[in-house]
């Protein structure tokens, strides 16, 4: 095979668009690349079984501990059967949403692969975007979601984060059926979710950062010397999302994943092969994900109120 010298970085091979309209497969899976583990909604509930009727049935809020305490059993004695009990019996449905990647002829004569390259980032941008709002007014139409209320706001310097965290936590870790206070969920959260403005609040704020400052390994681990948010902090996993700030400002949210809900794909995300459309002188790709999700267990998440003027 020949090879061709590169010596500069415009060198080399290049992808044209009348390439990828030859080979129909290149511009889907680009979309799906760019989007591949980077939905918050896969990351925080867990993978239900596919649906093929566009609905999913559960059950909410089950109690994790069965009626009564396991029993003294004598040598061959008979072990006891015991009872449980199911929580509420809901109904979900799944919802398809999409979007088409459009090549035109022009497009392909004038090699406009600019034009291409950022209509699979807009495409993919926006499916991140549009299932993470799902997901979140999902939590903020539910009304059994924990809420408490941030003693000051995270911004200020009378910010107490660490408590915050610390007694919402205990809100989750307490929380149990209103009919049997003593058989609590057990719920333990691992995960807190904020808004792009809280971030900020985040890294500079004194009280966050004070668990840093007393050791020498972890003072340029600290968000004020690096400037960015830990991924881990406080035994809790630290998310980012442009969309709460839109939809929830001033909170944020705690919780245990693959707890909280879990998620049904009636068609998983998929993007179609180029196809034409003649008349029109196009060529598509369509991207499209049908799913349901389910909160089932809403007292596994709380609203932190108030992090933010």
């Amino acid at each position: 095979m020949a090879t061709q010298k590169v010596v500069g970085a415009n060198d080399g091979p290049r992808i044209t668009v009348a390439a990828m309209v030859k080979n129909p497969t290149v511009i889907p899976a680009r979309v799906i690349s760019a989007t591949e583990q980077m939905f918050i909604v896969d990351s925080l509930l867990r993978k239900l079984p596919p649906t093929d009727s566009g609905m999913v049935q559960y059950d909410e809020s089950t109690p994790l501990f069965a009626d009564g305490n396991a029993e003294i059993v004598e040598e061959f004695g008979e072990i006891p059967t015991i009872g449980g009990r199911l929580g509420a019996r809901k109904v979900a449905f799944t919802v398809k949403r999409a979007l088409a990647i459009l090549v035109s002829q022009e497009m392909v004569n004038r090699n406009n692969i600019d034009r291409v390259n950022k209509q699979i980032k807009q495409v993919a941008n926006t499916m991140i975007r549009t299932w993470e709002t799902t997901f979140f007014q999902a939590i903020l139409n539910h009304p059994d979601v924990l809420t408490y209320n941030a003693a000051f706001d995270w911004g200020l310097a009378t910010g107490k984060i660490r408590f915050d965290l610390t007694e919402a936590g205990l809100l989750i870790e307490n929380a149990a059926p209103a009919d049997d206070l003593d058989n609590y969920y057990g719920f333990q959260p691992d995960t807190l979710v904020v808004g792009k403005r809280t971030k900020a609040d985040l890294i500079t704020s004194d009280d966050f950062n004070k668990v840093f400052r007393n050791s020498p390994t972890l003072s340029e681990k600290s968000p004020e010397y690096k400037g960015t948010l830990v991924s881990d902090y406080y035994g809790l996993r630290i998310l980012v999302s442009r969309e709460l700030d839109r939809l929830a400002p001033n909170k944020a949210l705690l919780l245990e994943s693959k707890t909280l809900g879990g998620i049904s794909d009636e068609r998983p995300m998929r993007a179609t092969p180029l196809y034409p459309d003649r008349p029109r002188e196009t060529w598509r790709s369509d991207t499209v994900r049908q799913s349901a999700v389910v909160i089932d267990q809403p007292k596994a998440a709380c609203w932190i109120n108030g992090v933010g003027t």
